[in-house]
């Protein structure tokens, strides 16, 4: 199995290499605009679903109007229905044989979207299965990927980062931290930040393959 991985497009419709399985880590729309939604559908429709056997979407702290309509409904996101679309929200799928989780919680900065203050984000984690493969979330666990240079602070999730620890999947990609984009591999685990947009908000870093 080819996974194509990337996250923060913040509007942007980029060029993916061919693979098995589409991973949109969050952060997938730039605006609050219906139109943007129709707009993502139809990128979905035309090209994404040609080429990739499965699409697998969470939202992000940015994809407000996703949290207003939870979960997408079909006349927002028509494309939702298709039996190619996995839209994970604090749920799993599974691909060939490979169990897959995600979940759109990060905590809270600010009144952005799916965002949890404190330990009341741990309920989330809580409901992630012990057997998980593959984990999608779209902030990073605290110090994995998660530095912010200008503030020098990490900015990850330690409740996060705990049931990681104790689960220990296969590999956890995640977004949120532009500037955290790259790959770490820790006790067992690979960590992928696969931010799109750089923090200048420019669409210029490339997705991440990961073969299984």
């Amino acid at each position: 199995m080819r996974i194509v991985a990337t996250s923060d497009l913040h509007g942007f419709q980029p060029t993916f290499p061919d693979g098995d399985v589409l991973i949109i880590a969050g952060d997938i729309l730039a605006s609050n605009s219906v139109l943007e939604a129709y707009c993502l559908d139809a990128w979905i429709t035309s090209k994404l679903i040609k080429q990739f056997a499965n699409i697998i979407l969470i939202a992000g702290n940015h994809d407000i109007l996703f949290e207003w309509y939870n979960p997408p409904p079909s006349w927002l996101l028509p494309v939702i229905n298709d039996k190619q679309i996995h839209y994970l929200l604090d749920e799993g799928v599974i691909i060939d044989g490979v169990k897959f989780w995600g979940s759109p919680y990060t905590p809270r900065f600010l009144d952005w979207a799916f965002m949890c203050d404190g330990a009341s984000i741990k309920k989330h984690w809580d409901k992630i299965p012990t057997d998980t493969n593959v984990l999608i979330t779209h902030g990073p666990p605290y110090n994995r990927l998660d530095y912010i240079e200008k503030k020098k602070e990490h900015a990850g999730c330690p409740f996060l980062r705990q049931t990681i620890e104790l689960i220990m999947p296969q590999m956890h990609i995640f977004g949120h931290i532009h500037e955290g984009y790259g790959v770490a591999h820790w006790n067992g685990t690979s960590y992928y930040n696969v931010s799109y947009c750089n923090e200048d908000y420019k669409g210029v870093n490339p997705p991440v393959i990961i073969d299984i």
